[in-house]
């Protein structure tokens, strides 16, 4: 998760990494994946291979802030910080945001929407939500309302593990007929926003 914050006089960000979830399966309409494998020319390109489908087990949360050229106050020292899942990421996030009440702009990226989720609870339990954007990995169904109604989440990249099939089966059956097949297959991975996401998925019950 990646946090960066903007106020009168400082700068602060916060950074985690782990691996994403491969995320359940969804119904949903989207064009189907071309069997040609993909390039590293565009966009986030995940291999389907068994480390691509493994859930995160922990997710690790690095701070730091720095002040601004003219900023009167020290920099905070930077800190490390392990984040269990969503609610973790509620809680930290909230124990932040009470740290930062000059912050105008706070922007968040998760490494999954659980925990961008958690902080979004945090944000609307701090009563902050016109501060705090947001964007996730992942677009898997618990987000999809969120994506397509909150003006706050810019978006999250897709990378639809529910539809790796249509990707393998065709080139399960030519490896069956004793064709050779790509040692690695690429699916496609889109960015999507509250302008994009129901060319990908049914987002018609969703309301604000």
């Amino acid at each position: 998760m990646t946090l960066h914050t903007t106020g009168p006089a400082t700068t602060a960000s916060v950074a985690a990494t782990a691996t994403p979830p491969a995320g359940a399966a969804t119904n949903g309409t989207a064009p189907a994946p071309t069997r040609t494998p993909a390039t590293h020319t565009a966009g986030i390109q995940t291999p389907v291979t068994e480390a691509a489908t493994q859930a995160a087990t922990t997710e690790t949360t690095e701070t730091s802030t720095e002040s601004s050229a003219n900023a009167a106050t020290p920099a905070v020292p930077e800190q490390v910080v392990n984040v269990a899942g969503q609610q973790g990421a509620f809680s930290r996030v909230g124990a932040l945001l009470s740290g930062l009440p000059k912050a105008r702009r706070v922007l968040i990226a998760g490494v999954n929407d659980g925990l961008v989720l958690g902080a979004l609870g945090a944000a609307r339990t701090a009563g902050r939500t016109d501060q705090v954007f947001l964007a996730g990995l992942g677009a898997d169904q618990r987000s999809r309302c969120e994506i397509a109604t909150d003006p706050q989440w810019i978006g999250d990249g897709a990378f639809f593990p529910d539809r790796y099939g249509q990707l393998v089966l065709p080139y399960l059956i030519d490896a069956m007929n004793g064709a050779r097949i790509p040692r690695e297959l690429y699916p496609r991975s889109v960015f999507l926003s509250a302008g994009t996401i129901a060319g990908h998925y049914d987002v018609s019950e969703c309301t604000r």
